[in-house]
């Protein structure tokens, strides 16, 4: 079958159909040009409709196809959340979507996780990743081969009380925050992890990746960029306070939700299957 073509059939059809699909959309497209392109022909689509009808669901066929090449969307979170429920509550926008990210993963569990936020500086932000790095292997049932973790190492333009903070105030000093962050991955990972503080730049990004598939976050202003402390039961705890109890489930209000333009709080997901993938799944 043409490579180019090949690729456009969708690979859950059973190889009768895909044959009978092939051999018409050949007949199709040579019609054409012999030299058509697989992502900008209208034409290749249009005949995929009038030929593929009669053998599978249309509505179906379109949602494949679309998943089948890289996965990318972006959505606004408006809702509060407990702090180690993030990952399911994003996982409530666009949920056919995560289906199939979940489905794919899970073929290939055992995976390389890497964070770098040039923005987390609150006790708040580091109990947020370490919880959420441990939702998504929890939910989507991961193995973790490795865990690396890095934030920006410049210090802070505030002056606080480092050792006995609330939960949404910024640390002064790097290391301080460091160590709380190293603390709470610990409580976790145990010592399977690797953190670092360096000079990051801008970036604010999560991926989770294996030689098959790359799932990609990217928190628009970092994974705490939003989030704070309601007024509650949780709004006077400090850093003294949690010496012992860094995995509590904090209630974290949705301050974008609230201010500004009140879209909520923006997230891009990418899912992207590697070169490797085309025999595999």
């Amino acid at each position: 079958m043409n490579n180019k073509l090949d690729k456009l059939i969708p690979r859950w059809m059973k190889d009768s159909e895909r044959k009978m699909l092939a051999d018409s959309l050949t007949s199709m497209l040579t019609r054409y040009s012999d030299d058509w392109s697989v992502h900008d022909s209208q034409k290749a689509i249009d005949a995929f409709e009038r030929w593929a009808y009669p053998l599978i669901d249309k509505e179906r066929f379109r949602r494949q196809m679309e998943f089948e090449r890289d996965l990318t969307f972006s959505f606004y979170v408006t809702e509060n959340v407990q702090s180690d429920e993030l990952f399911d509550l994003l996982q409530e926008y666009h949920p056919e979507k995560w289906n199939y990210i979940r489905d794919k993963m899970q073929l290939y569990p055992t995976v390389d996780l890497t964070y770098e936020d040039s923005c987390i500086n609150t006790p708040l932000g580091c109990i947020l990743l370490a919880q959420f790095i441990r939702r998504i292997r929890d939910l989507c049932l991961l193995n973790y081969r490795s865990v690396s973790v890095a934030l920006s190492k410049k210090n802070f333009r505030v002056l606080h009380d480092d050792d006995n903070l609330k939960l949404d105030q910024s640390f002064s000093f790097v290391e301080k925050r460091d160590s709380f962050m190293k603390r709470c991955l610990d409580e976790i990972f145990k010592d399977k992890y690797s953190y670092e503080a360096k000079n990051i730049g801008h970036t604010r990004a999560l991926c989770i990746s294996n030689r098959y598939y790359r799932l990609s976050f990217f928190p628009d202003g970092g994974l705490s960029h939003g989030w704070g402390i309601e007024n509650g039961k949780h709004c006077s705890l400090t850093t003294k306070d949690l010496l012992y109890h860094l995995d509590i489930n904090v209630h974290c209000f949705n301050r974008d939700a609230k201010r500004f333009n009140k879209q909520g709080i923006q997230y891009t997901v990418k899912f992207e299957l590697l070169d490797d993938t085309e025999t595999q799944f």
